[in-house]
């Protein structure tokens, strides 16, 4: 993609246009303030023109200029950027959009800062999801039961470490036993403000065995001393990536799930 910069007394909103290779998408990432300036990124997309519309939107402290730009690894330095000029041409140019989650660069300054790595710039990678998948949403009977449940982790001291996996091994409630389930929905709990030190998740589902087991443990997916039963939860059900939403899901039996 390309580094916007643009050049403005009081900047409050860019917009820009990037080309896709497919899918649908969208919605909008949670709002990023830096230095009293909140910004908000917005997306939609075309199937038919196979684009993806961005809008970003300023609000707040007014700013001398504004960047953005796409990062495939996190960082500010080597990540790729668009520019706009004050003369308002703009040259469009195709950029690969997938389903992963995309990192938006942004940077604000109030004076004419020369370099990118000045102190005086604030600076934040924003984090969304820009292509769903399709899926149809479950209708269903109002009659119907439905029941939900939550793993989750807590207290947990993230080391100091670029990546770290960590597993949670939790057993489903009995009442799931009794009878057949269908996952219909799934969605990820964040803490809010640890938004930037979870990356994705994944739920697995644990094969039984061969003889009864309650296990339930919690730490290092690479730990030695997890349990070796931990290894039979391997049966994939559902991934999420920073900046996605909700997902829903047509029919899947519950009980694989059971351990």
């Amino acid at each position: 993609m390309s580094f916007c910069i643009i050049q403005h007394r009081k900047l409050h909103k860019l917009e820009l246009v990037a080309l896709l290779t497919a899918a649908e998408l969208a919605r909008s990432s949670s709002p990023t303030v830096i230095q009293g300036t909140k910004i908000e990124i917005f997306w939609a997309a075309s199937w038919k023109k196979q684009s993806v519309q961005y809008r970003i939107r300023l609000s707040g402290r007014p700013v001398a200029w504004f960047l953005i730009g796409q990062s495939d690894h996190g960082e500010y330095r080597g990540s790729d950027f668009c520019k706009f000029s004050p003369n308002g041409i703009t040259v469009i140019s195709d950029a690969l959009v997938d389903d992963g989650t995309t990192q938006f660069v942004v940077a604000t300054g109030h004076s004419r800062e020369k370099s990118f790595l000045d102190a005086s710039i604030s600076k934040a990678i924003i984090y969304g999801k820009l292509l769903q998948k399709t899926s149809k949403k479950i209708q269903g009977n109002a009659k119907e039961r439905r029941e939900q449940f939550t793993i989750t982790v807590s207290d947990v001291a993230v080391p100091n470490q670029v990546t770290t996996y960590w597993c949670s091994v939790a057993q489903i409630d009995p009442k799931f036993h009794q009878q057949k389930y269908h996952i219909i929905k799934v969605e990820a709990l964040v803490t809010k403000g640890n938004e930037h030190l979870v990356h994705h998740m994944e739920l697995f589902g644990c094969q039984n065995p061969g003889y009864d087991v309650d296990l339930v443990y919690e730490g290092d997916c690479n730990d030695p001393r997890k349990p070796m039963e931990a290894h039979g939860c391997s049966t994939v059900i559902a991934a999420w990536a920073m900046g996605a939403g909700v997902s829903f899901f047509t029919t899947f039996d519950l009980k694989r799930m059971q351990p």
